[in-house]
């Protein structure tokens, strides 16, 4: 992209130069609109991924709570599980 400005700014001519700085502005401004994005893209994404696996240890606790599935340590108490599931752990 720093290209594409440099060629901008070098063809300016006395009559096209104010055109030419703003269309080389532009571009810059757009660069660094289009990073922000991306970067707000990625965290947005990585917190839909957290919040999908807390969503499934939370489902496999409620499950184990309620009688649906078996817990792999047959000593843990629903309060363990709970916890277990809520601290990242597997119940």
């Amino acid at each position: 992209m720093t290209d594409i400005v440099e060629r901008l700014r070098a063809a300016a001519t006395p009559w096209r130069s104010d055109i030419m700085d703003e269309a080389a502005d532009e571009i810059e401004r757009l660069t660094v609109q289009a990073q922000e994005f991306y970067e707000s893209w990625v965290k947005t994404r990585e917190a839909l991924e957290l919040g999908a696996d807390k969503i499934g240890r939370l489902t496999v606790a409620l499950e184990i709570i309620a009688g649906r599935q078996q817990c792999i340590d047959n000593l843990m108490s629903n309060v363990d599980v709970a916890c277990a599931a809520l601290d990242g752990g597997k119940p």
